[in-house]
Order: C-alpha cells, then sequence, then structure tokens
C-alpha cells in the first residue's frame, strides 16, 4: 500500500545555491572536508567523486512502461499487489477517484469509478483484500469508512470519531490499522478491537507518533523514530500484543516500506531499493535509481513483486503517468560506458532528467549526478560550499558543473582560475555544439568578454505586464507613472532597488568589464524613490530567503486588472496570463525606469559549465547538446534558448491543442479551456524576448552593499547622491577584487 502518491509538480527551479568567494580557490578554511556517502552498505566509501568513475552493474532494472492504463495527470492514491494482480486507485482531474485492477505486464485492465467526491476530501487512504473488495477511509466533516465490492458496490458504510493513518487487509485479522487511538482491527461484523494502546506503543518504542507497513507472509511492522529522531523498525505480533526487537540495520536513515515475496520487507531511500529480512536485520541492496537511469522524482510509487521485478507509478520524460514493470538486469548485459560527472547541490527534475534521458539514449557515456546536499542533509550552504571548492583543489572537479542562476557572477571567477572550458569554439560550425543555434540575444548574455564559460538551456522571462487597454499604448512605465498605480505598497525600497540594478543589464554594472556607474542621475532618482516607497512602511520580518525574493515580491494584480511581476515560464504561461487571469490582451511594459525603455530580463533555470580538466570533453559537449535541444528535457512550460525548439514552442501555442485536456488548465478542480495564443500576441512576446539584454545576476555582497548604505537615506541620515557614491564605490572595489 502507498499512503498517498501525488503527481509531483514538474516546475524547474535552481539547484545550486552556493557561491565561490575569494578564497574558494586558494584556501577552504579549516573544517574536515572528508565526507562519507550516506549509504549504510558501503560505509567505506569516502568522497563524492573520489568514486564516481566506476558503477556497479548489480542494481540495475530495466523499466517498460505500460501507456494508456492511466489518464493523463492522474494522481495514485493507492497501489498494491494481491493474488497477483496490481490494485490501484487514482483521482482524476475531475475529482473523480477510479479503482483499477490489472495484471504486472500490463494487460487485462479493468476499472470502474468510486462514489466519492473528491472535492469534499481532506485525507483519503485504501485497502484492498484478496477478492477485490476496496476499503476507503476518509476525512469531510467526519471520519467515514466505507466498503466497495469488486464491481464498485458500496456494501458498508461506517462513521466514527477518531482517525485512521494506515490501513491493511489481512487474511487472518481482517482490517488491521494504526489510528489515534493505537493499533486496532475491524471487521465488517465485529467493529473495531484497540490491541495496543497508543500511550503503551509510544512508552514501549520511546516515540511520538508512528507509521504501519504490512510485510511478507501476513506480517506486521512499525516504523517511529525516537525523540534523536533516529528511526525505529519493529515488528508487531497481533496475536500476543506485543513488539519484537527493533531493529539496527534500519536506523540509519528513514525509509518507506512496501510488502512483496522474497523479504519481509522492501525499503526505498533516496538512492534505490532495498530488501530487508527481518531475522538476520539486512538490508541488502537492489535497486540504484542512478545506475537504472530512474529518475527518482518521476518515480511516484512502486509495489514489489518479488526481488526481480517492481511494479510502479512513474511520470515519463513527456510528463504523462504510466504503469511500469521494473524487472532486474543481469550484470552480464549491462554495457560498459565511460562515465562523466555533473556536480551541484540540491538538484530538481530537469538536471536528473536530463542524466537520465541522455543515459539511456547514449551507447557511449552515462552521466552520473553527484549532488553535495546528500552528504549535509541540514543543507548548511558553507559546507557544500567548502566541499565542492575542496574536490576542484584536489583535483576531483566534476566533468560538468551546473549552477544555480542566483551565483551567476561567481562562473567568472572560476574562468578567471582556470577551471572552466571555453565554449566559444564548439559552438563554430563544424564544433560539437555548430548545430545549436541560441537565440541571438541569450548567446551574448552567455557570453565573459569574447568567451563563452556557461550555457543556459532554458530560462524564465521577467517582466511586468498589465491590460492592454490600461496601458495606452505605453511599452515602457515611468516612476512616476509607475507611483500614480498605486502598487507601491506591495513594495520594498531595497527591493526595488536591487531590481532596478538587475533590469538595467549593463547600464548601472559592467560585469564584462568590471566597470559601476551608480553616480548617474538615472539611479539618484531610483534611490529617490525608493526613499519614498521605505516613507512611514513599517519594517517586514526578515525572510530566510530574502536574497531570492527581489522581484517576487512586487504585486499581483490590482483593482484596475494592472497584472505586475510577472515570471513568465513560456508561451502557455502567456495564454494562461491573458485567457484566464486578466481575461484581456496585456501590455509588456517591463520594469519601471526614467529612461523610457522597457527594461526586461531573463532568469536562466540553470547554468551549464564544462571543466577544463574533464577526462571526457567530448562526451560532456554531448550531453550539453542534449540538455538545450531535446524537447523530452526542455519542455514548452519553460522557454528554450535553443532557437529552433523556441520556435517550436512558440508555432505550438498558435495552433489548436491536440487534445481538450491539453487546452485545460485547473484551478481547484475548475476547469477553464484555453484557445490557441493569437499570433500577433507570440509574436509580441517573441519580439519582447529577443529585445532582452539583461541576466537576473543576484549577487549576495552587491545586495548587502544596498540594504547597509541605504539605511542612512532612508533615515534621512544622507541624500541619495552621498549614498550612490558609496554604493558606487563599494561596488566597483568589490568588481575589481573578483577580477583578479
Amino acid at each position: 500500500m502507498i499512503k498517498k502518491i501525488h503527481l509531483l509538480e514538474k516546475t524547474i527551479c535552481s539547484i545550486l545555491s552556493f557561491t565561490l568567494l575569494a578564497i574558494a580557490i586558494t584556501g577552504c578554511g579549516k573544517k574536515d572536508t572528508e565526507r562519507k556517502i550516506s549509504d549504510p552498505l558501503n560505509p567505506e566509501v569516502s568522497t563524492m567523486l573520489s568514486d564516481s568513475e566506476t558503477m556497479s552493474k548489480d542494481y540495475i532494472f530495466k523499466q517498460t512502461d505500460y501507456e494508456g492504463i492511466l489518464n493523463k495527470d492522474d494522481d495514485v492514491e493507492y497501489l498494491d499487489y494481491i493474488e497477483g494482480k496490481v490494485r490501484a486507485v487514482t483521482l482524476g482531474k475531475d475529482a473523480k477517484y477510479r479503482y483499477i485492477c490489472v495484471n504486472n505486464d500490463g494487460s487485462d485492465a479493468q476499472s470502474f469509478d468510486l462514489p466519492i467526491d473528491g472535492k469534499e476530501i481532506s485525507d483519503i487512504i485504501f485497502a484492498s483484500d484478496k477478492d477485490g473488495n476496496l476499503y476507503a477511509y476518509y476525512c469531510t466533516t467526519e471520519s467515514c469508512l466505507k466498503k466497495f465490492d469488486n464491481t464498485g458496490n458500496e456494501v458498508l458504510s461506517k462513521i466514527f470519531d477518531f482517525a485512521i493513518y494506515d490501513m491493511y487487509c489481512s487474511e487472518k485479522s481482517g482490517l488491521v490499522l494504526n489510528t489515534s487511538r493505537g493499533i486496532e482491527t475491524f471487521s465488517d461484523q465485529a467493529d473495531f478491537t484497540v490491541l495496543i494502546k497508543l500511550e503503551d506503543a509510544q512508552q514501549k518504542l520511546d516515540s511520538e507518533s508512528f507509521s504501519l507497513y504490512k510485510g511478507a507472509k501476513d506480517q506486521f511492522f512499525i516504523e517511529g523514530a525516537n525523540s534523536d529522531d533516529v528511526p525505529i523498525l519493529a515488528k508487531v505480533d497481533l496475536d500476543n500484543k506485543t513488539f519484537g526487537q527493533t531493529s539496527k540495520a534500519c536506523t540509519e536513515r528513514h525509509y518507506s516500506y512496501q510488502r512483496g515475496e522474497g523479504y519481509d520487507l522492501y525499503a526505498e531511500d533516496y538512492n534505490g531499493i532495498y530488501g530487508y529480512d527481518y531475522e538476520s536485520d539486512q538490508m541488502t541492496k537492489l535497486l540504484d535509481f542512478d545506475d537504472s537511469c530512474i529518475d527518482r522524482l518521476n518515480f511516484l510509487g512502486w509495489v514489489a513483486i518479488n526481488d526481480k521485478e517492481l511494479f510502479a507509478a512513474t511520470l515519463d520524460f513527456n510528463s504523462n503517468i504510466n504503469f511500469s514493470a521494473l524487472t532486474k538486469v543481469d550484470p552480464e548485459d549491462v554495457p560498459d560506458k565511460t562515465i562523466l560527472t555533473l556536480g551541484g547541490a540540491w538538484f530538481t527534475a530537469d538536471v536528473t532528467m536530463a542524466a537520465n534521458i541522455f543515459n539511456r539514449t547514449s551507447d557511449k557515456y552515462k552521466i552520473k549526478v553527484i549532488d553535495y546536499s546528500d552528504s549535509y542533509p541540514d543543507g548548511e550552504l558553507d559546507d557544500i560550499m567548502q566541499a565542492f571548492n575542496q574536490d576542484i583543489l584536489t583535483g576531483k572537479a566534476p566533468d560538468i558543473f551546473c549552477f544555480s542562476y542566483y551565483f551567476a557572477p561567481n562562473i567568472d571567477n572560476y574562468a578567471n582560475k582556470g577551471v572552466l572550458m571555453d565554449l566559444s569554439s564548439a559552438f563554430d560550425k563544424g564544433g560539437a555544439l555548430g548545430d545549436v543555434e541560441i537565440l541571438p540575444n541569450i548567446y551574448e548574455m552567455m557570453k565573459t568578454g569574447d568567451k563563452v564559460y556557461s550555457v543556459y538551456p532554458s530560462f524564465m522571462y521577467n517582466t511586468l505586464l498589465m491590460k492592454e487597454s490600461a496601458a495606452g499604448g505605453k511599452t515602457s512605465l515611468s516612476l512616476k507613472e509607475y507611483d500614480e498605480l498605486n502598487l507601491k505598497d506591495s513594495m520594498d525600497g531595497n527591493k526595488f532597488i536591487n531590481t532596478s540594478i538587475q533590469t538595467a543589464g549593463d547600464k548601472f554594472i559592467d560585469w564584462n568589464n568590471k566597470k559601476c556607474n551608480l553616480k548617474c542621475p538615472e539611479f539618484i532618482e531610483i534611490l529617490e524613490y525608493a526613499k519614498k516607497l521605505e516613507s512611514g512602511k513599517k519594517k517586514p520580518a526578515a525572510s530566510d530567503n530574502e536574497e531570492g525574493a527581489v522581484v517576487d515580491e512586487l504585486p499581483s494584480v490590482n483593482s484596475n486588472g494592472i497584472l505586475c511581476d510577472q515570471d513568465l515560464w513560456g508561451f502557455n504561461s502567456f495564454t494562461d496570463i491573458e485567457q484566464n487571469e486578466i481575461k484581456d490582451k496585456v501590455a509588456i511594459v517591463g520594469f519601471p525606469n526614467n529612461s523610457g525603455e522597457t527594461t526586461t530580463m531573463i532568469t536562466p533555470v540553470n547554468q551549464l559549465c564544462v571543466s577544463a580538466s574533464s577526462k571526457c570533453p567530448e562526451g560532456a559537449l554531448e550531453f550539453v547538446k542534449s540538455y538545450c535541444t531535446n524537447p523530452s528535457i526542455i519542455k514548452n512550460s519553460v522557454f528554450p534558448s535553443d532557437k529552433a525548439l523556441f520556435e517550436s514552442y512558440m508555432k505550438k501555442a498558435t495552433e489548436p491543442a491536440t487534445s481538450e485536456e491539453d487546452a485545460t488548465v485547473y484551478t481547484n478542480f475548475h476547469e477553464v479551456k484555453l484557445d490557441p495564443l493569437p499570433a500577433d500576441e507570440a509574436q509580441k512576446l517573441y519580439d519582447s524576448i529577443l529585445s532582452c539584454k539583461a541576466i537576473h545576476r543576484l549577487d549576495s555582497k552587491i545586495d548587502s552593499f544596498v540594504t547597509e548604505e541605504t539605511a542612512a537615506l532612508f533615515e534621512g541620515q544622507k541624500s541619495a547622491e552621498e549614498v550612490a557614491d558609496v554604493i558606487n564605490n563599494r561596488i566597483q572595489t568589490y568588481l575589481s577584487e573578483k577580477s583578479n
């Protein structure tokens, strides 16, 4: 049984939040950087990259997708394997639940709708017995347990006043439940029976809360954590109402568990799937996600059939949800490949997806993703920075770097130290990336001087939008015009300044030439307006992510239907804004300024760099090409930097959707049908994007300079001219130091 499997949001976001300080290449402080990969089965493995050149062939499973059984974008709420059949319940966008029974080879799929309204339910779990009867527990204004026979007819309904957290069918005990009262059973005839009170379990196992799992041969296990968050797993004896010995093998990390033949339990963590034997207290690794080219974020749920066969709900590279069989591959049948490493931290779907797509299609190379945050579960930024740079210092740099846009300026630092490869010649005709034509303005943004060290596979477009009827033909807003829109209450003075710097491109800060021009009249006007924004305003509480919120805190939609601060992820998002949010054509006016220009900027989703010391640069460049041009990676939910892909998505946005579902957006189960984007509107957006010259390059140092110096301005202690002069000098010194 799967507690709940929700379709993962495929929003692509930044993957590497660390910055290279001036000392990073010359020294790494006093902290110990010898790290252990967190694999309890291989505790002797040392640094993140030391063993990355080889790959075990022992943990590889082949994935076979069965298309057409599930509807696109269904949520899989329940998945189990009973009496040779896969049982599942899905929740559709129409808020209807569907019960599915199918063979594990994808054949003979049968289904029926359940008479449960998903709009009224806050939580739901299911359990199925060997005869195909289905139990459903859910909450509305009260707790309800229903039973349906194998044709969907309701045969039992019961209301009660406690909560159920886990529920399984047992041949011997009926329903076995983990509830707010403890561990109990339920029989259609005999009602609920508490076997072990919650307080007794809490005292015995030193844990406040528990999850209950069913294992092989009708065994039951309880899992919790003590006050130090050390996992606890113990067997439950329902007959004697006692617990067995707690596991030592399962204390290394929090696993999720499933049942299947061959092992007492099957366990999953971030790295793969394991078989667990309770008697010997041994955990045996069976499947490695990376080695099997399985995207863990698209692995929505699974159940074990045996140690060589699994059945899963997966999201494919085209965002379709499918049932999939996973079968063990004989190590002798696994081909040899050259291993390349991609290093970063906090990876999300697009990066691992790009690696998996490349690995499945390449006969010569395999990308191994190294997530440095794996060794630092608390996300300690300094430790991750130190670990990454220590590997560079010791000659263990990854073949491919993947940077977050937040620290784009630091690419220059790596380049200055000779860490990165100049990719300019690769884009020449006949070069490894010669077939990749990047949008011309994006290609210019990728440059550091006349060299290209980083590649942006995709980007967001940051601008302000307003109703075309309200804009009155304007293509930009002056500070006075913006002020008259009465949107300033959502603004923060420093955020206004920082965003003005960002959208100005090289007008205020010329990164390539390391020049600063913040003493000009235009920037002084920005400071004076920021002071006006701060006048009489209460200081907001500090945000943990204040650095990344420069644009995000601009207003949304005011009473006049003026939409501001719109991060456009793709042509589809523009269509949604016009037809769903604004219900009118919009004008792209850019960020307010007094230059009369439409000041917008692009935000790279990720930035790829190739190590100058890569052992196989040709393989790294093949991966970069795949990442930039493969529509299965760069979907139409973002803007591709590749010109051909960009224009194909633009054309697709102006054509009728291939299905009614593709033309529908949902908000709280409410459907909105979108028409194709008019060609002139698509061209307007195309032209605006290609005219953009500014890249979103947040830098914590510059942010801090602005914040520190504007305090005196906002308090009336210094003039805007004086503050502009100090900020200009501090940033100029900083740029000069970075170039050395």
